[in-house]
């Protein structure tokens, strides 16, 4: 099933948020993000010059809040140099921990849901913990924010390998697509496996892919023991994976 693989142009997580301007004020403010579009709950979030969503937010009124540890573990954002130390500046009271790259600086935040992001110039592999009084520059009054960015990193918390090993059936064992990495975690918190409707969690994650491939013939890859649903016009096809998210595959 592999063969989707090189047709994937994209991967775009999908989050579901409460109260919408309290996150959007933490996705503005404190990770430099740019509202690109509001459509009713679905909120599309990308760099201020380049446009391009990379992450969305569904507002999700009546949702609880997860028990224990979140399907989202964590979210790496890499973005640039400067831009990052400006954030530093200007909102280093909402960070919780700051970081020297071989390069710069990282730092990770916290949303109002409690999902953990993590802000670098460079691979996060190589991050080293300082003290958050070591930072000390000053805001340019012009700076609105991220130009740019890309998701790095998205870390998912599971039960089990099942979800691991569905995602990499349809992918490969490398789980690095359009140069996103996708990477696992095992906790047993109970609501790791609950459906993708009624928590505040990672909801989805999207993958987009290339208008020439053909998504209903991809479709017959799966039986009916997976949940799947496809739309009329075979522009979108969704699986639901082992651990209840969903998995979106968009032309």
């Amino acid at each position: 099933m592999s063969e989707i693989l090189k047709s994937i142009t994209e991967v775009m997580p999908v989050y579901r948020v409460l109260n919408r301007e309290e996150n959007l004020n933490f996705f503005r403010d404190v990770l430099g993000f740019k509202v690109l579009m509001e459509e009713g709950a679905m909120v599309w979030l990308g760099g201020h010059e380049a446009k391009k969503a990379h992450l969305l937010l569904e507002e999700s009124p009546g949702l609880r809040s997860a028990n224990g540890a979140k399907k989202h573990g964590l979210t790496v954002i890499k973005a640039n140099r400067e831009e990052i130390i400006q954030l530093l500046a200007g909102q280093l009271e909402k960070i919780s921990k700051v970081y020297q790259t071989e390069t710069g600086y990282a730092f990770e935040a916290i949303s109002p849901e409690n999902d953990v992001f993590v802000l670098t110039d460079n691979e996060n592999s190589h991050l080293t913990e300082i003290a958050k009084s070591a930072i000390n520059f000053s805001v340019r009054q012009n700076f609105t924010g991220l130009s740019n960015f890309e998701v790095e990193e998205i870390k998912v918390n599971v039960t089990n390998s099942a979800t691991k090993d569905f995602l990499t059936e349809i992918l490969d064992e490398k789980l690095t697509v359009a140069s996103t990495k996708i990477l696992f975690t095992t906790s047993d918190d109970e609501d790791l496996n609950v459906a993708s409707d009624e928590t505040l969690d990672l909801e989805f994650l999207r993958f987009g892919v290339e208008k020439e491939f053909d998504l209903s013939a991809f479709e017959e890859n799966f039986d009916k023991t997976v949940k799947n649903y496809l739309d009329k016009s075979a522009r979108t096809l969704v699986l639901t994976a082992p651990n209840g998210m969903e998995i979106w595959f968009v032309k």
